[in-house]
């Protein structure tokens, strides 16, 4: 989504950043207001799901939007973000028992990212999606490379 001619960020853009952030404040919910009329909402949709922020985003927007979000798409956000929370959750289980594994087998860890993210910038690690795991090890407790085999 290429800026528009004054070089400024897209109201999708600007939505989206807007709608990724909790709580939904006072001042920023007019704003919000102002940017939902005449928005592309496949570019929306496309754009919070590339950053990894659809939790968030359309929870916000079927919380504190909904009355100017169309019926169509307040369905189909809804279902997305119910989906993309369930993938968080999971994933975050994951990434909890392979660190509880690791440690356990006496190789500490510490999770970056991901859920670690999610829990810092809202308090919810079901509030933002992840695709891999990160997991920092002290590279003494990595097996060295066999290039010979």
């Amino acid at each position: 989504m290429p800026p528009n001619s004054n070089g400024a960020i897209q109201r999708e853009k600007q939505l989206v950043i807007a709608l990724s952030r909790l709580p939904v404040e006072a001042g920023r919910a007019d704003r919000i207001r102002e940017l939902l009329g005449g928005i592309d909402w496949r570019a929306m949709i496309a754009l919070a799901t590339s950053w990894e922020v659809e939790p968030a985003v359309f929870g916000n927007l079927r919380m504190h939007f909904a009355e100017a979000t169309p019926p169509d798409v307040l369905a189909e956000i809804t279902e997305l973000e119910r989906a993309q929370r369930a993938y968080a959750v999971s994933r975050t289980l994951q990434v909890v028992d392979l660190s509880k594994r690791l440690t356990e087998a006496g190789i500490p860890t510490i999770v970056l990212k991901g859920p670690a993210v999610a829990l810092a910038a809202y308090g919810d690690f079901s509030r933002r999606t992840f695709a891999d795991i990160d997991l920092l090890v002290h590279k003494h407790d990595l097996p060295a490379p066999n290039f010979g085999e």
